[in-house]
């Protein structure tokens, strides 16, 4: 992940693998199933809260009332003895589990608890190394080139390596550049992690977003499509696309089918959740682009 400061005063940020973001909750498989069930009913209801801590665990509140008396009867206090087996829920070790029944006039059924759920440990990310400094005495613009991500030495083609043999770094996988506004105040070798973000609330992320091959005009830029009856000669084609004697051609850039998605995207104002200095992560609320393992950018809003 190739992260870059917005202002030039910041330091530029590490570069790491962008990260999946925790599975869901497994531990809660048999009660979905069960709120799923209760669903399909008419008369019944289901809320879910998850609450995330800041000492890398979450929370889970559970609520499922039913008033037509199908998946509790009525007459009788429900049952939440399943929902309170840690085993049957699948729970790690260390968490607490609690279901107790719940009734009132909106119906009745159980509240379960789950408490102190671990979050899972991503691969510990590497911190960025600076390759190279450019001032604008040698190169005419201030910049630094982090690298980032171990690889063999003979992986690495002769004009890299030649690179790598001038600045005296280790060979890495990834080169990316960053504008600063001095230079000099970096040097070649130096780590720079993501201590950078520690007092960032906002964060802009670029990455190349997921490919999706060949697309007609519908499915890539959501044009309406003709007549979907027999009688029509067209149903998902673009239509007409050019002119008649004047010009008498086809626009450049016109929107037609094509290959979609590997495109570069960003998403700004991202919420930054936390920072974990240890693992060298930055958790983020929102959609990241690309899919998983991809290498993004990620720079103060």
């Amino acid at each position: 992940m190739s992260v870059a400061p917005s202002s030039a005063s910041s330091p530029p940020s590490p570069i790491s693998r962008a990260q999946p973001r925790p599975p869901a909750l497994r531990a809660l498989r048999p009660a979905v199933v069960a709120t799923a069930a209760c669903l399909a009913l008419s008369a019944c209801t289901a809320h879910m809260d998850m609450t995330i801590r800041s000492q890398g665990s979450y929370d889970v509140a559970l609520e499922m009332r039913d008033t037509s008396g199908t998946v509790f009867p009525k007459g009788k206090a429900p049952d939440c003895s399943t929902y309170s087996d840690p085993t049957a829920l699948g729970v790690p070790e260390g968490t607490t589990v609690k279901a107790t029944p719940i009734t009132g006039d909106d119906g009745i059924g159980c509240q379960v608890s789950i408490s102190g759920v671990k979050v899972p440990q991503a691969s510990q990310a590497e911190p960025n190394t600076i390759c190279q400094v450019k001032t604008k005495d040698s190169d005419g613009y201030e910049a630094v080139q982090l690298g980032f991500g171990a690889i063999k030495e003979k992986k690495v083609n002769k004009p890299m390596a030649g690179h790598f043999a001038k600045q005296g770094t280790a060979p890495t996988r990834y080169l990316r550049e960053v504008r600063v506004e001095n230079a000099g105040e970096y040097k070649v070798g130096d780590e720079q992690t993501v201590a950078a973000f520690a007092d960032v609330k906002k964060v802009d992320v670029t990455g190349t977003s997921k490919g999706k091959g060949f697309a007609g005009v519908m499915k890539r830029y959501g044009f309406r499509g003709g007549p979907g009856g027999h009688g029509a000669h067209f149903h998902r084609a673009p239509g007409s696309v050019g002119q008649c004697a004047t010009p008498s051609r086809v626009f450049k850039g016109l929107k037609l089918p094509g290959h979609m998605g590997c495109d570069t995207v960003t998403v700004r104002n991202l919420e930054v959740v936390r920072v974990d200095e240890d693992q060298n992560l930055i958790l983020v609320k929102g959609a990241v682009p690309g899919g998983k393992n991809g290498i993004v950018r990620v720079r103060m809003a």
